[in-house]
């Protein structure tokens, strides 16, 4: 049997069994630096959130950051896109898992509530649209990946509900789900309980199934996201 060949470097170097690729390395430091700005922005506000404070929460040196972001809005920027795509990959686990409910348009609509909207995540990314008020580069930075967001909504829901009524469109519908859910999900410090918000979700609910209704048949994946710089 032919001994097979021994993983080589870019510099043609064999590498040592388990050690990381440069890119690995590179790719790792981003993931920490990336996760570490969401907890600081969650915990600290984007006042409290400097590049000294990310680079020690995620235990790096202070060299670490610039070598991966010019800017502070150019990590805000990464951080945020992070956050959109994982509020996608959500959004698609729980239109996976309501493709044979009986009522799937409240199937989806509770599990997006309970799946997506998550406090820490929102508190983090309320906290760069606040910022992107009175910092231009970083208002600048998001609008593309913004807008990608809100096209790859609109496929999701289009592809999965339509409209009872001709007047009705069936994106904008969910963006005020995602709105109201948004809203919701900022006032939940205050709730004495997880369930105080139950009634609101059952009510709209019943509010969105007079105007919005599950394409019969339709339990296949909706076209893939195209995001700003991704092949």
């Amino acid at each position: 049997m032919t001994k097979p060949a021994a993983l080589a470097s870019p510099s043609g170097q064999p590498l040592a069994k388990g050690r990381r690729t440069q890119a690995e390395r590179r790719e790792e430091t981003r993931r920490r630096l990336i996760e570490a700005t969401l907890r600081c922005l969650a915990r600290d506000g984007y006042a409290g959130t400097t590049i000294q404070r990310i680079v020690s929460e995620a235990g790096l040196s202070h060299g670490a950051s610039g070598h991966h972001f010019p800017t502070k809005a150019a990590l805000l920027q990464e951080a945020a896109e992070e956050l959109v795509r994982d509020a996608y990959r959500r959004f698609g686990r729980a239109l996976l898992g309501v493709g044979h409910a009986q009522d799937r348009l409240a199937a989806l609509l509770g599990a997006t509530w309970r799946e997506v909207f998550d406090p820490e995540k929102i508190d983090a990314f309320l906290e760069i649209l606040v910022a992107s008020k009175r910092d231009p580069e970083l208002l600048e930075r998001l609008k593309p990946f913004a807008r990608a967001g809100m096209e790859a909504f609109r496929r999701s829901a289009d592809h999965f509900f339509a409209p009872k009524r001709d007047d009705i469109d069936v994106h904008s519908m969910m963006l005020l789900s995602q709105w109201l859910f948004r809203g919701m999900s900022m006032d939940q410090r205050f709730a004495t309980s997880p369930r105080e918000f139950e009634p609101f979700l059952e009510l709209w609910i019943r509010l969105m199934s007079e105007l919005v209704e599950a394409r019969p048949g339709v339990t296949d994946p909706p076209p893939k996201p195209e995001w700003p710089g991704v092949p």
